[in-house]
């Protein structure tokens, strides 16, 4: 447990502690670890198996996911979705970087494709579309940074200076 080993850490290390404490701190800490244990043992043995089952579950569910592994749950089977270049899931309606709207996917034994398009595509070498900032959300983003909460109107105050700054870019 990491309250354990936290704790463990600072008998050992803690600068004012002197060596008989540090001694007598060290044993205490491995009595609870040894209780903590003992408490988790009890409790398995009492029905509570349900509980250490559950958790086994979600960690191999957890490595699953983490791997992009097909998992079947209670005789539903679940697929990875595909990602784009830098790892990013795509979705029905997604847009890529050239602007296609992504319609459909499938896959076969090739791997995954977008469907609909002129030529099957490969969703891996492509990139989600990102729209280029506004004037309003670069201005945003620097109020943001600069936490200010002074202003009653921050989208008009926003708009305001945006306007500003389009009509000096004419210039």
């Amino acid at each position: 447990m990491k309250s354990i080993d936290n704790l463990r850490e600072y008998a050992l290390t803690a600068a004012s502690v002197n060596a008989t404490t540090r001694a007598v701190l060290a044993g205490y800490v491995d009595e609870i670890e040894r209780e903590v244990e003992e408490l988790r043992d009890r409790d398995y043995r009492n029905g509570r198996e349900d509980a250490k089952g559950a958790v086994e579950f979600a960690d191999r569910l957890k490595a699953a996911v983490d791997e992009r592994e097909d998992v079947t749950l209670f005789g539903v089977d679940y697929t990875a979705l595909p990602v784009d270049v830098d790892g990013v899931s795509w979705h029905v309606g997604d847009m890529t970087e050239n602007g296609n709207v992504v319609i459909g996917m499938t896959i076969d034994s090739h791997g995954w494709h977008f469907t609909g398009t002129r030529n099957d595509i490969d969703p891996a070498i492509h990139r989600h579309y990102v729209p280029k900032p506004t004037v309003e959300d670069v201005l945003r983003e620097m109020l943001d940074a600069l936490d200010i909460d002074r202003c009653d109107d921050p989208d008009g105050t926003i708009a305001e200076y945006a306007a500003k700054l389009r009509l000096a870019g004419d210039e």
